[in-house]
Formats: structure tokens, C-alpha cells, sequence
């Protein structure tokens, strides 16, 4: 409800999720940021209680730790004001989600799909005015509206039908304008009509969710970083 979002404010604000995803959208709605410098798993659960967060975006491995980690049981779980976590950045494993559901049976799971190149995606909940329900499980949920998206083979750059996975590619107002001073780059990553190759596989079904499946390029993560594998 707008002016009643309390947001964990723990990914990183140089990244889309974190400045778009977090900041803007809960000043936006008149909500209150809590700013995590960093992850410690005491530290936000702390701050998870105390300052009655409600909605808590962040990434696999910490809800992983939710799931796993002794440390949570010294937290007394019924203090949670939590009613959803939006998780993004990495798929999301169905026996952890299950997992999490289970442990947190009042938390609502949103997953999301984005990438700084463009903003986000998809949205987990679709528009009920528009016929859209809640997008299904490990879907990362149904195209923003005003965005244009196609499924290719990589391979020859055919456009793919429905429910056959192939490399995500978008189009729209969003769309960077370019790397900094990287016009090669950029080149390869958006092509003469404007669409911007993602460089994920994933498709869409009869019903408008869409589902990432893999990914071409290698990338090795470590605390939000990025850089590609050998």
C-alpha cells in the first residue's frame, strides 16, 4: 500500500535491480528504503525484524541461507513483517523455492527478469484488469507493457514460435544507448534494428509467462560482480 512499504535496500544501487528495482520504485510510492551496506546474515535478519520490513528484494544465494543456515533459528521467525521477497539475478532452483516456501509459508515469491542494459523485463504479476493472474512458478512472469520481445536461434538469428526456447532478445525505449566508449561491443549487442540480445535462452508459453532456461555467454558472480569465464 502506497506510503506503507518498508523495502530491504541490500542490493547494490549501481546495478538496475537495486537503483530501479529497490530505490526508485519505493520512493516512488512514498515507502521507506532500508539500506543494508553489505550482507550479513544476523545483520538482516536483524534489520529484517526490527525495522519491519515487508518486501525484501534479493538473489538466490540468500534465500538459500534463509533456507540452510542455522544462524536463522536464534531469530524468533513470528516477529516477520515480511509479506514477499522478489528474487532476480539468477534463476531460482524449484527445490529451493519449495524449500523457502515452506519455511516462510506466508511469504509470497516474486521472481523478475532484467538486466541493466535494459531495465526490467518481466514482472511476476500480471494485470487482473487485462485477464492476467499470478504468472506461474518458475516463470520469471509476463512482458512489461510497451516492450517488444522474440526468441531467436542463435545460431542464424530465426525468430523461434512459442514454447521453443532460443536466445531472449528485447526491444524498446529502454534499450541502452551503448557501452562507454565500447562501440565493438555495443555492435555485437545491439543489432541494426534495435533489438538487444541478451545473451539468455529462455521462451515463452501460450499464456504469456516467460521462462529463462540457460544462458550462452559464461559468467562467473562474486558479490554482485560480473566477468566472463575462461
Amino acid at each position: 500500500m502506497v506510503g506503507q512499504v518498508a523495502t530491504l535496500g541490500l542490493i547494490p544501487f549501481f546495478h538496475i535491480y537495486g537503483i530501479t528495482g529497490i530505490c526508485c520504485a519505493t520512493l516512488r510510492n512514498k515507502g521507506k528504503v532500508v539500506v543494508m551496506g553489505r550482507f550479513e546474515l544476523r545483520t538482516f535478519l536483524n534489520a529484517l525484524i526490527t525495522q519491519e520490513v515487508n518486501f525484501a528484494p534479493i538473489v538466490p544465494p540468500i534465500i538459500l541461507a534463509l533456507v540452510k543456515n542455522p544462524i536463522v533459528e536464534e531469530f524468533d521467525l513470528s516477529k516477520l513483517k515480511l509479506k514477499a521477497i522478489m528474487t532476480a539475478a539468477a534463476p531460482l532452483a524449484p527445490e529451493l523455492l519449495t524449500a523457502f516456501e515452506n519455511k516462510f509459508p506466508g511469504v509470497q515469491v516474486q521472481e523478475a527478469y532484467g538486466l541493466t542494459e535494459h531495465s526490467c523485463i518481466t514482472l511476476t504479476h500480471g494485470d487482473p484488469s487485462k485477464g492476467h493472474g499470478i504468472a506461474k512458478k518458475n516463470s520469471v512472469g509476463f512482458l512489461l507493457p510497451n516492450l517488444e520481445i522474440k526468441f531467436i536461434n542463435p545460431e542464424n538469428g530465426q525468430s523461434l514460435p512459442k514454447n521453443t526456447p532460443g536466445e531472449i532478445c528485447v526491444r524498446s525505449q529502454c534499450v541502452m544507448q551503448g557501452y562507454f566508449n565500447n562501440k565493438e561491443e555495443t555492435a555485437r549487442t545491439i543489432d541494426a534494428d534495435g533489438w538487444l540480445h541478451t545473451g539468455d535462452i529462455g521462451y515463452i508459453d501460450n499464456d504469456g509467462d516467460i521462462f529463462i532456461v540457460d544462458r550462452i555467454k559464461e559468467l562467473i558472480k562474486y558479490k554482485g560482480f560480473s566477468s566472463s569465464s575462461c
